[in-house]
């Protein structure tokens, strides 16, 4: 279902950069992006989060059960994930429908 969503937000996102002039805002997510992939701080968070997930995984499998901290550590970790997507699929539409659907 999400997905789907995705996919309709994407393509009246491919209609609206085509009948209007979005290269200023392409260009300031652009900046977005690009600034957000080249942070050494963003890039260490994320790298970190990844160990800290793998490893809770790994106790959550042989001790079968979850603490709070573990979930604050997933919901942290799935906020930055899901806000590094958002900016990278709105950018992808807002390109073009080629690199929108090759994102998809």
């Amino acid at each position: 279902i999400v997905w789907g969503v995705l996919l309709i937000h994407g393509i009246a996102l491919i209609c609206f950069a085509c009948t209007n002039s979005v290269e200023k805002l392409i260009m300031q997510m652009n900046r977005v992006q690009f600034g957000l992939h080249g942070s050494v701080l963003y890039t260490t968070i994320c790298f970190l989060l990844s160990i800290a997930q793998c490893v809770l995984y790994c106790m959550r499998t042989y001790q079968k059960t979850i603490s709070d901290a573990e979930v604050i550590v997933e919901l942290v970790a799935a906020s930055l994930y899901s806000i590094d997507f958002l900016v990278s699929w709105f950018y992808a539409f807002l390109v073009g429908a080629g690199p929108g659907f090759i994102f998809m």
